[in-house]
Order: C-alpha cells, then structure tokens, then sequence
C-alpha cells in the first residue's frame, strides 16, 4: 500500500539560514547626511586658503546674482533646478523623475566680507530649498532653488595654493537639510522592511516542513 510521509528537515541548513535571516534584520543603511567626513567650517578667510588640500568645508553666507546675469525666474526662484515624473519606458510602465530645466547662472557668494565667484554649472542644487507643487501643477517637489539674496551654506573644497571652488548650494540652518533627509530616508526604511519581512518569509517558507524541505512524498510499503 502507498502512504504520504513527509521528509525531515536537513539539520545543515538551519545554522546557514539563521545566520542570514540575522544578517538581514541587523544591517541597516546608514543615515544620509549633506556633508562629507571631516568637514570643517572656517571663521574667515585667512583660515579657509590655509586648509590642505582635498579638504571639505562649509560657508554661511548669501549668494547674488552679478549684475551682467539677467534673471530667468521659474515660480519665482532665480536659481532653479526644475524636475517632473515621466514616462521613460512604454505605456506608464517606467516612470521616473527627470530634470527638464535648471538655470544655475554665475554667482558671488557673500562670505566674510568678500564676494567668493561661482562659475555657472558647477555647483548643485540637490539640498536647496524645495519648491513645492500646487494641485494641479505639473513638477515634481524634488525641485529645488534659491532667490536672488537668499542665505544659503556653501560646501566646497580646496585644492593646491590655497586655491578652493564651491560644489553644493544647501539651504540654511543644516538642521532644515538633516530634517529633509530624514523624512526621504524613513521613506526608505519602510520599503526596506516591507523587503525584509518578504526576504524572511521566503526562508522560511523553504525550512517549513509544508513548503520547503519537508515536501510531502509519497513512500510505498509492501505487507
């Protein structure tokens, strides 16, 4: 006669599989920040062209248009980037968000008393303040800028001969960019345990004497 018997679970693989469902829900992604290691924050500027080089800084000061840059306003930001959701693949099946205009003009950063030259194109505006949509517009909130005048912290880095360029325009205090990263990274905490919980559910789906090693199969007996 045949009867079903179920088949034990191999004792090899309990440790490799505990040890990766602790591995899982131990690791967790750094908190994002705005700043590089060891930046620091020089009080003037003959401290700032005695940094060494390849060193990160951050300036608290307003930045300007100069006066031969006309103004090319977008919802009235002077410095702009301006990005939407589109549809890159076929049918709405890929959507991402793109960048579809940005006006990032020269500009003098006013710092210690001295106007620091930004070369136009050669900063971001990733951590600047957002402009948000309204109902019906049709831009996404990851669009950032600045006013002409606005206070603004300025992340740069030096070079060789005291020489030192600005990278990144943040709005200020750093404590409104640390609180914008925080909300953009619990965003991402939650995916990332909804993807835990389905990564551990799968492994243990293939312990379980139901679903994984113990399949059910059939044995025949002879009387």
């Amino acid at each position: 006669m045949s009867t079903v018997g179920h088949r034990s679970i191999d004792g090899f693989w309990l440790l490799p599989a505990a040890v990766a469902l602790f591995g899982l829900w131990h690791w967790m992604p750094l908190a994002p920040t705005p700043l590089p290691a060891a930046t620091v924050q020089p009080a003037n500027t003959a401290a700032l062209e005695t940094l060494p080089a390849d060193t990160p800084f951050l300036l608290a000061g307003t930045v300007h248009l100069p006066g031969d840059t006309p103004p090319r306003p977008w919802q009235g930001r002077d410095i702009h980037v301006h990005r939407t959701l589109r549809d890159v693949g076929r049918g709405g099946k890929a959507m991402r968000v793109v960048t579809v205009a940005q006006y990032r003009p020269p500009l003098r950063l006013h710092w210690d008393g001295r106007h620091i030259a930004i070369a136009a194109d050669s900063y971001r505006l990733d951590h600047a303040p957002r402009i948000e949509p309204g109902l019906f517009d049709n831009w996404d909130r990851s669009s950032r800028g600045f006013h002409d005048g606005d206070p603004v912290l300025a992340l740069g880095r030096t070079g060789r001969d005291g020489r030192y360029w600005i990278q990144s325009l943040l709005q200020t205090p750093l404590s409104a960019v640390q609180a914008d990263l925080r909300r953009t990274h619990r965003k991402r905490l939650r995916l990332l345990l909804a993807a835990k919980c389905i990564a551990t559910l799968f492994v243990l789906s293939l312990l379980s004497p139901l679903w994984g090693a113990g399949r059910r199969q059939r044995e025949t007996t002879v009387r």
